[in-house]
């Protein structure tokens, strides 16, 4: 083993030592990697006939330690490297006190062993580790328990028009908001409310505040009030009453000739009138009844047994409601 140089040395005796320990790094390393090649050889040699070895025979001083083994020879195989590179990694730190980084010798052990180690802990995890794992499955399963729609309240009706979302959060009731139902007659809050609702009348009825002959207010008040019904609207919710006995008749002999097309609510928008006028006017010809019978007869033959229960089911009921029972 070389000693340090001292430290009155020349730049030029510093290089030439540095020369001589690297010359000497470079042979030990290779002399330790020939001995690990030839050691690594043997061991794959005679894996085969460990593994085809059953323990027969064991002295008592390593039984244990043989056993183990001969019935595991990977885990010898794996003990045995790890012996061979801590003992490199003991005599290369018995030569590295000179220099502060590790040896090539050992950086190239242990870049050697690497992939034997990688391989022993990926087994051991995959032995130890029971844990379930996500796969596509249980992720689809996650996005669709997930995937809630939001509230209808904050669902747009029409795109196209602008509107407000009134969606107040959850709050404590508040003594403004309080009904007079639940307001002694004697609380200041019932004469202020009627006198704000007061006030608000008055202000939004012109007529209210303004004389008789004013007609600028009714000119405001005709402004504000929505657009009148058409004639079929006005038709509509107010049906003429007045039908004459010519009418009559002519609805009698179209009823009459085809009560197909001229059915009862057709002959009451024609002629204006309610479909219980029709009916009291027009009765419909046998035959016609009969047709009429034969189609529903049909209609409910094609009736399973739970429309035919939920049928009766509601005849019933309506027969309660009219008697007051339901």
């Amino acid at each position: 083993m070389r000693t340090r140089p001292p430290a009155t040395a020349s730049p030029q005796q510093l290089a030439v030592f540095d020369a001589h320990v690297a010359q000497e790094e470079i042979s030990t390393a290779s002399m330790h990697h020939h001995h690990f090649d030839s050691t690594i050889e043997a061991l794959q040699a005679t894996r085969p006939a460990l593994r085809s070895t059953t323990p027969t025979h064991v002295h008592e001083a390593d039984s244990s330690q043989h056993i183990l083994h001969l019935q595991r020879p990977q885990f010898r195989f794996l003990s045995d490297c790890a012996s061979i590179n801590s003992g490199l990694h003991k005599q290369s730190a018995l030569r590295t006190h000179i220099h502060t980084s590790p040896p090539a010798s050992h950086m190239e052990t242990r870049t050697m062993l690497r992939p034997l180690a990688t391989t022993a802990s990926h087994l051991c995890r995959q032995a130890v580790s029971t844990t379930p794992r996500r796969t596509q499955a249980t992720l689809a399963r996650t996005k669709r328990a997930l995937k809630i729609p939001p509230h209808p309240s904050f669902l747009t009706p029409d795109a196209a028009s602008t509107h407000i979302i009134y969606n107040p959060p959850a709050a404590a009731p508040s003594v403004f908001h309080t009904p007079f139902k639940f307001l002694p007659k004697s609380d200041p809050r019932r004469q202020a409310n009627l006198t704000q609702l007061v006030r608000r009348r008055s202000s939004s009825d012109p007529l209210a505040a303004s004389p008789p002959g004013d007609t600028s207010a009714a000119s405001a008040t005709a402004a504000t009030l929505p657009p009148p019904l058409t004639r079929g609207e006005e038709n509509r919710f107010k049906p003429r009453r007045n039908v004459t006995r010519e009418q009559v008749d002519e609805m009698r002999a179209l009823r009459a000739a085809n009560p197909l097309k001229w059915s009862v609510l057709k002959l009451a928008e024609k002629y204006e009138c309610t479909p219980i006028f029709v009916m009291m006017c027009c009765k419909a010809s046998a035959e016609h009844q009969a047709n009429e019978r034969e189609r529903k007869a049909a209609i409910r033959a094609r009736w399973g047994p739970t429309r035919t229960q939920a049928r009766e089911e509601r005849t019933k009921r309506k027969a309660l409601l009219l008697k007051g029972l339901l």
